[in-house]
């Protein structure tokens, strides 16, 4: 299991729904702790507060990894866009609660560095992050589900699938895992193949 993949996936696009700062709302009666982003919308119900932004936002991650050995091996670049919701969840008190990213659609390339061969991802899937302690991040549990990415190869079916549900607890352990998972365990035998060919 390659949590690190993830954890660099998720901020890399975190970061990008920061940089997209599009509207803010200030419909708050308490301190949020800590406080949302400036591009969300905040509205108050029964249970506290909850903020909202949609968004596209873009990744690139040069020589994402490595495919084959010696003088036949090549570096693999990764890029995309993403469609998100982001939505975030303060109880009655004022304190985060839960994160959660809906990713609506990934159009993503992974392309062969050396040769410039490219096969198209796609994805759709939630991340939600749960707060232990609500308002402490250190104590955030992380839920993958859905289809993390998939990459279909006309006449050769699916080189890399990574879907299912992985949960994260706050050190990083795994605490549960169904589904396949290539991406995460960077199994890219198949993928490299294909883009070898």
């Amino acid at each position: 299991m390659n949590i690190l993949r993830s954890w660099r996936r998720v901020a890399v696009l975190s970061a990008s729904v920061a940089a997209a700062a599009v509207s803010a709302s200030s419909a708050q009666a308490v301190t949020l702790n800590p406080a949302p982003p400036s591009f969300v919308t905040c509205a108050t119900n029964a249970s506290g507060m909850t903020c909202r932004a949609t968004m596209t936002t873009t990744f690139s991650f040069p020589k994402e990894f490595s495919c084959g050995s010696g003088a036949s091996s090549f570096k693999v670049n990764e890029s995309g866009t993403t469609n998100r919701e982001i939505v975030y969840v303060y109880d009655t008190a004022g304190n985060l609660t839960k994160r959660i990213t809906r990713v609506t659609s990934l159009a993503g390339t992974f392309t062969n560095a050396s040769s410039g061969k490219s096969l198209q991802e796609s994805g759709h899937f939630t991340i939600t992050h749960n707060y232990l302690v609500p308002g402490d991040l250190s104590t955030d549990q992380t839920t993958f589900d859905g289809l993390f990415a998939v990459v279909l190869v006309p006449g050769s079916g699916i080189v890399l699938q990574d879907a299912g549900t992985i949960v994260f607890a706050p050190n990083g352990d795994v605490l549960k895992e169904g589904g396949h998972h290539q991406y995460q365990q960077s199994d890219f035998a198949q993928l490299c193949a294909a883009l070898a060919a």
